[in-house]
C-alpha cells in the first residue's frame, strides 16, 4: 500500500465526490423530476433555462471528480501497480465491478443527460418564442430520457457504492 496520508486524502476526496454525484442525483429524481408536471408552463421553462444547465455542470464535475479521485486512489493504493486489483481476488473483483457501474453511470451522464438538458433547453427557448406553436415532437422525446436517467444513475451508482464498499470491506 502506498503512503497512508496520500491515501486517506485521496479515499476522502473520492468519497466526497461521490456523495455530491449521488446526492445531486437523489435530489433530482425525488425532488425535481416530480415537481415538473406540477409547475406551470412558465415556471417550469425558468427552471429549464436557469437551474438545469447549473445543475448538470455541478454533476458533471463531481462525477468527474470522483473518476479522477478513483483511478488516483486505485494508484495510490496499489503503488501504481493495478494487478492488485486483478480479478483473481474478491477484492479486486469487486473493485472492477463498482469501477465498471460508475463508469457506466459517468457515460450516462456525459452522453444521455448533459446533451438532453441542452437539447431541452433549446427547445424551451424555441417555445418561448413561438408560444402559439405546440411543443415540438421531439419535446417528449427529450423529457422521457431526462426520466429514465435518473433512476438509472441512481441505480447504477448504488451498485457501484455496493460493491466498492464491499471491497473495502474485505481489507483492501
Amino acid at each position: 500500500m502506498g503512503d497512508p496520508v496520500l491515501v486517506d486524502l485521496l479515499t476522502w476526496l473520492h468519497i466526497f465526490s461521490v456523495v455530491g454525484w449521488f446526492g445531486a442525483a437523489l435530489v433530482f429524481m425525488m425532488v425535481i423530476e416530480p415537481a415538473l408536471p406540477k409547475l406551470s408552463p412558465q415556471t417550469n421553462g425558468e427552471l429549464v433555462l436557469k437551474v438545469f444547465p447549473r445543475f448538470v455542470r455541478f454533476v458533471e464535475i463531481f462525477a468527474s471528480l470522483a473518476l479522477i479521485f478513483g483511478i488516483s486512489l486505485a494508484l495510490a493504493l496499489s503503488n501504481g501497480d493495478l494487478r492488485l486489483f486483478g480479478l483473481g481476488s474478491m477484492s479486486g473483483l469487486y473493485v472492477t465491478i463498482g469501477a465498471s457501474f460508475g463508469l457506466a453511470t459517468y457515460l450516462l451522464v456525459f452522453l444521455l443527460l448533459g446533451p438532453s438538458v441542452m437539447a431541452l433547453g433549446r427547445l424551451v427557448v424555441q417555445m418561448k418564442q413561438n408560444p402559439q406553436q405546440p411543443p415540438p415532437p421531439q419535446f417528449q422525446s427529450v423529457q422521457e430520457r431526462l426520466k429514465f436517467g435518473a433512476p438509472t444513475a441512481v441505480l447504477l451508482l448504488s451498485l457501484a457504492m455496493a460493491f466498492m464498499v464491499a471491497a473495502a470491506g474485505t481489507g483492501l
